[in-house]
Order: C-alpha cells, then structure tokens, then sequence
C-alpha cells in the first residue's frame, strides 16, 4: 500500500515598502513564523517583497545580503 504524504503551502500576499528593507524583513518573519505554527511546509512570497516594488536601484539585493541569510536561518529552524 503506497503511502500519500501531504505538502502544505503558505501563499503570503502583502504590502511591502520601497527601499525599507528592514521593515519589510520583520513583515516576512511574522508571516513565516505565523505560516508554520498553523502547519505550513514552504511558504511563498510575492516578487519584490523584501525590497518593494521600485526601480531597480531599489529592488537590486545580493544573495548573499544578511537579510537573505536571516531569512534562510529562520526557515531553518521553523522547519520550512
């Protein structure tokens, strides 16, 4: 008998800030940390979020960006 195992998804629609990065951070860890305490396992973001919606000089962001790292961490220890 073939085990079906669930995935559950977390869909985040939000309003970010444009160039208010750290603001916009302390916004996707409340959603992640609210996403897996009501179970998800991936929770997904809108494009653009963490920097907001601007040109590109305010969207530009390194993947190595410590907000990006904080992000993986968190992820990490809920599980996601």
């Amino acid at each position: 008998m073939n085990e079906v195992s669930s995935l559950r998804f977390a869909l985040v629609v939000m309003s970010s800030r444009v160039g208010e990065k750290d603001w916009n951070l302390l916004r996707h860890i409340k959603w992640m940390r609210r996403a897996a305490e009501q179970g998800a396992h991936v929770v997904a973001f809108p494009e653009c979020s963490l920097t907001g919606y601007g040109g590109m000089a305010e969207t530009a962001i390194a993947v190595d960006d410590e907000a990006i790292s904080q992000i993986i961490r968190l992820a990490g220890d809920l599980g996601l």
